[in-house]
């Protein structure tokens, strides 16, 4: 079973006023297509009861899934380190690097740290900018279906809000990244040292 969201769970979220920070991620990550335990594994043990609160409150329904989803690709072998990656026509150059992080580090759980969170975060972020160019990045990020795409969309936040902020604002983002981004990704971001 999928959750979706209903017609007064996306005028709440046009409204910006009457949900939790919480509720509206959650709301936001429903988009038909994530199932119940998806979006707990995203956000976290607490996201059960906001869940079952939010279909109670009539913002959520659930529905069932057409089709299984498509089975995942094999795996691919990880990239030694320094070995350059041919560039993919359809991404950036910098695409092979971060599909590489990907790779390695696909299997790791470990920890607290987490890409969901990072992407809430940057949405939010970017949001509160108000304006055009960072608006479209917001969704970009949002929209993000795999890790590289999303980590691709957090290396042009930050370099947007490096070159639109002042340098306090974007330093302060980058520091709160570098504490919720998991530890395999900070390279990626170039976070690992404060």
């Amino acid at each position: 079973m999928v959750m979706i969201k209903t017609d007064k769970a996306r005028q709440a979220l046009r409204d910006r006023g009457s949900l939790s920070v919480q509720e509206r991620q959650i709301l936001i990550l429903c988009d038909g297509q994530r199932s119940r335990q998806e979006i707990a594994r995203w956000v976290g043990d607490s996201a059960g009861s906001v869940l079952d609160a939010l279909v109670l409150s009539g913002y959520l329904a659930t529905q069932q899934s057409a089709a299984p989803p498509p089975p995942l690709p094999p795996a691919a072998p990880p990239v030694p380190p320094g070995t350059p990656a041919p560039p993919s026509p359809a991404r950036p150059a910098s695409a092979p690097v971060a599909a590489a992080y990907v790779e390695q580090t696909r299997a790791s759980h470990g920890s607290k740290r987490s890409l969901a969170g990072c992407k809430m975060y940057a949405v939010g972020i970017l949001q509160m900018q108000r304006s055009a160019d960072a608006m479209a990045l917001a969704v970009r990020v949002q929209q993000a279906s795999d890790e590289t795409e999303l980590l691709l969309g957090l290396v042009d936040m930050v370099s947007f809000l490096e070159q639109m902020t002042n340098t306090g604002y974007a330093d302060n983002v980058k520091t709160h990244l570098r504490q919720i981004l998991p530890e395999q990704y900070l390279g990626v971001l170039n976070l690992q040292t404060a």
